[in-house]
């Protein structure tokens, strides 16, 4: 569970296009939890690869994959143009979907915006088994955020998923991680005061570390 910090849900992005099944938002009244969910959003004549935070009180906001491989059916999918944050009772929370976190840029715009969980569902195959080993280890050690990523397990097609969700916090040291073959449900307390802690003193004057003051945005023209 994560630790409910008495914020109000507030949604940043667009939601009127999706319908929730009234099913998952009663779930989400009757249990008082909040929720993320991948799903195949129709929009207009387009189809996009969402994610939506559903909590008590209904939709909250919904995300549309920005980073399209040429991989199943992000070939035809929509990409999202925002990168965005919303706060609710459990945390700010911002939302990637899979490819997503290859790039360095994504998550690091979200800890920026105010992001303390990366919310990141995916899904990964065995070719990308490195990923959950070196990738949200290393966006969550950069960013100092915490990363909740949730993949599938089994075959589909012929594909075969590798499991392995984790909860990982600014540390980048896992706090729990799921098999590379099970349907598992893992938790963890979350202390999102550690999200909060960009600058490290070790020894004051002599061995500070300030990974959000000490940047340079003005040598990232590139960028």
């Amino acid at each position: 569970p994560i630790r409910h910090t008495g914020r109000r849900a507030r949604p940043t992005w667009g939601r009127e296009s999706v319908r929730m099944p009234a099913a998952l938002a009663g779930l989400c009244a009757e249990l008082d939890i909040h929720v993320v969910v991948g799903l195949l959003e129709s929009a207009g004549d387009d189809v996009c690869n969402s994610t939506v935070i559903v909590g008590p009180a209904g939709l909250i906001a919904v995300y549309r994959k920005t980073h399209l491989p040429v991989l199943g059916v992000d070939r035809f999918a929509r990409p999202g143009d925002a990168l965005d944050v919303v706060e609710t009772p459990v945390g700010v929370l911002g939302p990637l979907i899979c490819y997503d976190l290859r790039f360095p840029e994504a998550p690091r715009v979200l800890a920026l915006k105010g992001a303390e969980i990366i919310v990141h569902a995916t899904n990964w195959p065995r070719p990308s088994a490195d990923f959950p080993d070196f990738v949200t280890k290393a966006a969550a050690r950069a960013s100092g955020v915490f990363i909740i990523s949730a993949n599938r397990v089994g075959t589909e097609r012929g594909t075969v998923f590798l499991g392995r969700s984790q909860i990982i916090p600014p540390s980048g040291r896992p706090l729990a991680e799921a098999d590379d073959h099970s349907e598992m449900v893992i938790t963890a307390d979350l202390d999102l005061a550690l999200a909060h802690r960009k600058k490290v003193v070790h020894i004051p004057g002599e061995f500070e570390l300030d990974s959000f003051g000490d940047r340079r945005p003005e040598l990232y023209d590139r960028l």
